[in-house]
């Protein structure tokens, strides 16, 4: 009596019934409202959490509809497919960025009767620091890591389980690792370039961003060279030449764009990528977050969940 949840969870109370209704409710109102209430950038998740999630939601959306709540549309016309939101923190240094962005388009191909997908890349410099001429790879690992990768099991480790992944996706990622690491500040410039030429329904920026990732871990060519970004960008039907003159024309103020972003995001409590941030467009709820490259099956699961409940 007297409560201020949501309608939705209120009608599901009340066809609750059962010893265990309490717990069940109690479940709902967790997966509705305790991911939008904790701290921005603190809900870093495995893809089990991220089910239970799912499954508490579509819980509530069962529960509602079999005690006869909704009572549906009347009848009415066909509705616009739902929008959902999906932010992505990346590096272009980040190998799991690349495996994520590949789970993410299984996901939107399996859910495209039932939802768009608005996709928007952020960055975020994994290694602000590496200088702009490059430097070797073993440096850099003992610049961020502290070993070589001969003497870092746990990299010599991600390389194999980044090595099976890839090989299972269609098609696969034949990850060649670069002996060479750069700077990633103009890649992200390109990715930020590419961001106004996109529509509804068509998410141009995350393209190039796909691109950028796999030139840089499926052919390891150097992903600041202009004539490699322009190339990109023509590939990913842009013109390549503006995209060149953008880079070379706001070289000062395209940097501090990137830079700033960069700390914004770490002062918002991210610090490791990829990072998610997944909402229902239209809905004032705070977005789930999470990190992590996640599997396929439970981006659909996230997905039809959210669009179930536009």
């Amino acid at each position: 009596p007297g409560s201020t949840w949501s309608s939705p969870l209120c009608r599901a109370g009340a066809v609750l019934r059962g010893a265990d209704a309490p717990s069940q409710l109690y479940g709902c109102y967790r997966a509705l409202f305790l991911p939008g209430l904790l701290p921005r950038g603190r809900r870093a998740i495995g893809g089990g959490s991220l089910r239970s999630i799912v499954a508490a939601r579509n819980q509530l959306l069962r529960l509602e509809r079999d005690g006869g709540a909704g009572g549906g549309d009347g009848g009415a016309g066909a509705k616009e497919l739902p929008v959902i939101e999906v932010d992505i923190t990346s590096d272009v240094m980040c190998p799991w960025c690349i495996v994520g962005a590949r789970y993410l388009d299984d996901a939107e191909r399996e859910t495209k009767e039932i939802c768009r997908l608005k996709i928007r890349w952020h960055p975020f410099l994994l290694s602000p620091d590496t200088p702009e001429e490059g430097m070797a790879i073993d440096d850099y690992f003992i610049m961020n890591y502290g070993a070589p990768i001969s003497r870092n099991p746990h990299i010599q480790r991600m390389r194999v389980a980044l090595a099976e992944a890839g090989a299972k996706l269609t098609p696969p990622i034949p990850f060649k690792w670069a002996d060479r690491v750069y700077s990633t500040i103009t890649a992200h410039r390109l990715v930020e370039w590419a961001e106004q030429f996109d529509t509804d329904g068509v998410n141009k920026q995350h393209e190039v961003s796909k691109a950028v990732l796999e030139a840089h871990f499926s052919k390891a060519l150097n992903t600041e060279d202009l004539d490699v970004l322009a190339d990109i960008a023509t590939k990913c039907g842009l013109d390549g030449e503006a995209a060149r003159r953008h880079l070379e024309e706001t070289v000062e103020e395209g940097t501090a764009i990137v830079k700033l972003k960069d700390k914004e995001v770490k002062r918002r409590g991210i610090h490791g990528v990829p990072h998610w941030e997944i909402k229902l467009a239209g809905t004032k709820r705070r977005p789930i977050t999470f990190s992590g490259a996640q599997p396929a099956d439970a981006l659909v699961e996230l997905f039809e969940s959210l669009a179930a409940d536009a």
